[in-house]
């Protein structure tokens, strides 16, 4: 079995870096999941919080890496950027 840990993150702001610090060590894995840019998002957020602290983590991210010009519905268009729930599923089967 792996043992996970789920924390949910809605601002960078206010955050207890303390707590992440003590999470991030314990962990061997992390996976970011935003519906939105990656780049200067929490998981570039998280990568910059492991290399100021020196803390040695796989971090996986998810979220939309470039420009989309395509058109449809959320579901369509989570699909397509691959952060579907059977695209995530499916790459941290494949890190794992």
């Amino acid at each position: 079995g792996q043992l996970a840990s789920l924390n949910i993150v809605t601002s960078l702001h206010d955050y207890d870096v303390h707590f992440l610090r003590r999470e991030l060590s314990k962990a061997s894995k992390v996976v970011s999941i935003e519906e939105n840019m990656t780049s200067g998002g929490l998981g570039s957020w998280l990568l910059e919080h492991c290399a100021d602290f020196k803390i040695n983590v796989d971090i996986i991210r998810f979220g939309i890496t470039g420009f989309v010009s395509t058109v449809g519905d959320q579901s369509f268009l989570r699909m397509h950027c691959g952060i579907d729930a059977d695209s995530i599923y499916t790459k941290i089967q494949d890190q794992l």
